[in-house]
């Protein structure tokens, strides 16, 4: 006699239940994912928002020390910060940065009237991935303005004196405006979605 127990009324999923299960699991990972692609966006720029504020600390810092400010930032580390955020890493040295994700930092240089060149301006930015409220009250600039007694928007820094050629020693080719002779803007443009190289950029700017 068979010990095997044949149970009637049992039969398995047909091909049709499970595509049709499969389907439904496909579209709501595809619903989930969008909202979590996004926060992990914010949560980067959040990031990134905190870390350009801890760099421009650490400007002002060398300032104090130095009475300008540093031809780059690879100069704030160790002594002003331990460790340099990775997206301000120098350009030449961030291959694995990508260039959406670099700090560009242009440091401007004046020469007084008999004086000596001194850096006495900045300019630090960095891209978003997604649009923030913090955009509409950061830094947005267009360059320096010699002998300005008041301060005319957009331009963000003035000199009591002929301007010598801006450097850019940490400027990220591609990421703002395309002249290696001109400041960057950083405004937010058109695109809230931030998808163009020029949108959705936080600056902060500050002269010694």
């Amino acid at each position: 006699m068979s010990n095997t127990i044949m149970k009637k009324g049992l039969r398995g999923f047909t091909l049709i239940e499970l595509l049709v299960v499969i389907a439904i699991i496909g579209l709501l990972s595809t619903i989930i994912a969008a909202p979590i692609q996004n926060a992990r966006k914010k949560a980067k720029d959040v990031k990134k928002m905190a870390e350009i504020k801890s760099v421009a600390s650490a400007l002002e810092q060398y300032a104090e020390a130095n009475g300008q400010y540093p031809a780059s930032l690879a100069l704030l580390a160790p002594q002003y910060m331990p460790v340099l955020p990775t997206y301000a890493l120098l350009a030449a040295n961030a291959a694995a940065v990508p260039v959406r994700d670099r700090f560009a930092y242009v440091v401007y240089t004046g020469t007084p009237a008999g004086g000596v060149a001194t850096q006495f301006a900045y300019h630090l930015g960095v891209h978003l991935d997604v649009y923030a409220e913090a955009l509409k009250s950061d830094r947005d600039c267009t360059g320096a303005t010699a002998n300005a007694i008041v301060l005319t928007p957009p331009a963000c820094v003035w000199f009591n004196g002929p301007i010598t050629p801006i450097s850019y020693p940490d400027w990220a080719a591609g990421m703002i405006g395309t002249a290696t002779n001109a400041d960057f803007v950083g405004s937010e443009g058109a695109d809230i979605n931030c998808t163009a190289t020029a949108d959705c950029v936080f600056d902060i700017t500050n002269q010694y």
